[in-house]
C-alpha cells in the first residue's frame, strides 16, 4: 500500500486536461446545497477556513465568493494541482488566500490558527485518515469545526437502467484506490475516525447529486472516450472494450436513465478548554 494516498493528477483516466474540468463540474454541481450544508454545521463569513486537499483551486475560488470576508488557506501536497492553483486563482483576481504545499498529514501550519476546516472528496484517498484528523484537530482553534464531505464504495449509486458490468467496473476501481492506498469504503468511519480524535457535538448529512438536478456525467470519470483510450493504450482488449462502450451507450441512450449518488458530510467540533 502507498502511503502517498490514492489520488495523483499525472494518472488520472481523462488525462490532466480533462480532470480539470471533471474536477471543475465537481466543485460547483450541488455547490448551493453543500455551501447551506457547511452553514448547518456553522460555517460563517470572517472566519480563517482552512481546505484541505483543495486541488486546482475549484473549490477555493467558491468559498472566496461565499465568504468575502474570510481568509481561506488552500492546503494541497499535488505539485501539479498546486500550480494549477495558483495561476488559476491570480488570473481570477482573487485575494485573501495562501496556497500551501503539503501533506494533510504534516500541515507546517500553526496550532490554533483556523476556525473551520473543510476536507471534500479528501478522506478516501487516504491511507491514514486517522492522522489527517489529528492533524486537523491540532490547527483548529477551540471551539473551531471539522467538516469532512466524501463517499463510501458501500453506498452505491442508484443507476437506471441496472447494468453489472458498469458496476463491476466501479468496483475494480475501488479495488485499485484501495491498492493505492485510499480508503474508499471511509465514509462510514468518519463519525468513529472524528469521535476518537476529540472532536464533539458531531453531525451527519447525506448530500446526494442526482441526474434530475445536475449533470452527472461531468464529474464521471467512466465515459465512452475512457474506455477508447484504454483499447489504444492497451488497458483492455478491444473485445472487453467493445462490451463495455456497447453498456454505456445502452445506459446513456435509455429514456429512463438515472444516476443518483450519495455522499456523507460528518462534522465535528474541537473542544473548549
Amino acid at each position: 500500500m502507498s502511503m502517498e494516498g490514492s489520488y495523483k493528477s499525472e494518472r488520472q483516466p481523462l488525462g490532466l486536461e480533462g480532470e480539470l474540468e471533471r474536477l471543475k463540474a465537481q466543485a460547483r454541481v450541488i455547490w448551493k446545497k453543500e455551501l447551506r450544508t457547511l452553514g448547518w454545521f456553522g460555517l460563517e463569513d470572517g472566519m480563517a477556513i482552512l481546505e484541505a486537499g483543495s486541488g486546482p483551486g475549484f473549490v477555493t475560488e467558491l468559498l472566496l465568493n461565499a465568504f468575502p470576508k474570510s481568509t481561506v488557506t488552500a492546503l494541497e501536497n499535488d505539485p501539479t494541482l498546486v500550480e494549477r492553483a495558483k495561476n488559476y486563482l491570480t488570473i481570477h483576481g482573487y485575494e485573501y488566500y495562501e496556497i500551501v504545499e503539503r501533506s494533510v498529514t504534516d500541515t507546517g501550519l500553526a496550532e490554533n490558527s483556523f476556525d473551520f476546516a473543510y476536507a471534500r472528496f479528501l478522506y478516501q484517498h487516504l491511507p491514514d485518515p486517522v492522522a489527517a484528523t489529528q492533524e486537523l484537530f491540532r490547527v483548529l482553534k477551540p471551539g473551531g469545526v471539522l467538516v469532512v464531505h466524501d463517499r463510501d464504495s458501500g453506498l452505491k449509486a442508484l443507476r437506471a437502467p441496472e447494468n453489472p458490468l458498469i458496476e463491476q467496473i466501479y468496483m475494480q476501481a475501488a479495488e485499485q484506490q484501495t491498492a493505492w492506498g485510499g480508503s474508499p469504503k471511509v465514509g462510514r468511519k468518519l463519525w468513529q475516525i472524528l469521535s476518537e480524535v476529540g472532536f464533539v457535538e458531531l453531525d451527519l448529512e447525506l448530500l446526494a447529486i442526482h441526474s434530475d438536478a445536475n449533470d452527472v456525467e461531468s464529474v464521471s470519470w467512466l465515459r465512452p472516450e475512457i474506455v477508447e483510450r484504454g483499447i489504444r493504450e492497451g488497458w483492455s482488449s478491444a473485445e472487453q472494450g467493445r462490451i463495455l462502450l456497447e453498456a454505456l451507450s445502452t445506459v446513456n441512450n435509455s429514456p429512463d436513465k438515472y444516476v443518483l449518488q450519495p455522499n456523507i458530510l460528518v462534522g465535528g467540533r474541537k473542544p473548549l478548554p
